[in-house]
């Protein structure tokens, strides 16, 4: 697309800027009813989000006497977690880590929350807080982009919709194979916890290798060839393993109620266990369903950050169905496990030509 007719302006010159404010919370009449939205960084997600409702409000009161913002207003947040980006559905207000971009007429809102979104590195660049990022209102405001005409913007902003909109169909079809693996489950096994099917039950340290996570610190090596796995993922790799391929992972403190299964050997770092299955009793796609299914939370001990102990998790009751039915089941899910590798493939096209058509328009 041809840019002789766009302008680089700052963004105090596509619409008014505001810094948002946080009314007392000693006067209750502020807060006294939920009239308006009160937008916190806790509002905001990764993408582009746009505000129908919020955590919290504030009462009709303090909206009077707050730095209120019209509808399709660009928020942003600018202290913390800075460059994450909204437009607001309805009339609002926010706190002061937010800036909020009032747009003139000849700036379309969605246009320009994709223009401020493609500036996040700069954005976090400029803070100037090394320990609480923070970008002031001036330094934000004269950050500059590039402004075609509005026709062109609209066209933009098309474009860049029915690409991520193509996008979330492709996770909302990840999030349905992931549904159709667990009604599987309970279709076939019945409910686990229940055992409405009247399986023989034994203790999971009886069916079970519970592996403790160790420090990763020991075993950190760029060459290494093992994943280091957290409850979260893949924090490094390492040059020695713990677990075989097909442990069920799951979190030992902090994040402990999203088990998955690894396909490889792996190191686990001493915040997670590692479940490796007796392969005469159990299949472990099957302990990993059951694990899913399975509230950890009731087993925590602790009063701040969630945390499990191997002993009890050695004394959970498992129900063991016939391996051939496991196995069936274990079948399925591999099925389904390469329909859902396929669609991740799709989503990682997409992203690309996401990536390509911001960078086209906007660097």
């Amino acid at each position: 697309m041809k840019k002789e007719n766009w302008e680089v302006k700052k963004l105090r010159d596509v619409g008014k800027v505001v810094t948002g404010s946080t009314p007392k919370t000693s006067e209750n009449i502020n807060y006294n009813s939920n009239d308006y939205c009160f937008v916190k960084p806790s509002d905001f997600t990764s993408s582009i989000k746009e505000i129908h409702n919020s955590e919290f409000y504030i009462s009709r009161y303090a909206y009077k006497n707050s730095r209120q913002l019209p509808v399709n207003s660009v928020l942003v947040t600018c202290i913390g977690n800075i460059g994450n980006i909204a437009i607001n559905k309805v009339e609002c207000t926010t706190n002061q880590q937010i800036n909020s971009i009032i747009p003139y007429n000849d700036i379309n809102s969605k246009f320009l929350a994709y223009s401020v979104f493609s500036k996040r590195e700069y954005l976090q660049f400029i803070a100037n807080a090394p320990v609480v990022p923070i970008l002031n209102k001036t330094n934000f405001s004269n950050v500059e982009i590039p402004i075609p005409p509005l026709p062109i913007q609209e066209a933009i902003v098309k474009e860049l919709d029915s690409l991520h909109r193509l996008k979330e169909l492709q996770e909302q079809q990840l999030t349905e194979y992931d549904n159709l693996a667990q009604s599987t489950f309970y279709s076939m096994f019945g409910d686990p916890i229940e055992n409405d099917r009247g399986w023989e039950v034994r203790k999971m340290g009886e069916v079970c290798e519970i592996t403790n996570g160790r420090n990763q610190k020991k075993v950190e090596d760029p060459k290494g060839i093992y994943p280091i796995m957290g409850s979260g993922g893949i924090m490094g790799y390492a040059n020695e393993f713990l677990c075989p391929k097909d442990t069920v992972i799951i979190g030992r403190k902090g994040t402990i109620n999203k088990p998955f299964i690894v396909k490889e050997k792996v190191w686990i770092v001493d915040t997670a266990f590692g479940f490796v299955a007796n392969n005469s009793l159990l299949n472990s796609h099957f302990l990993n369903y059951f694990c899913k299914s399975f509230d950890f939370n009731r087993l925590n001990v602790a009063v701040t950050i969630p945390s499990l102990r191997k002993i009890d998790l050695k004394e959970i009751p498992i129900p063991i169905p016939p391996l051939s039915l496991q196995s069936q089941f274990a079948e399925r899910i591999n099925k389904i496990e390469e329909l859902k590798q396929l669609v991740k493939q799709s989503i990682s096209q997409t992203q690309l030509l996401i990536d390509y058509t911001m960078d086209k328009y906007f660097n």
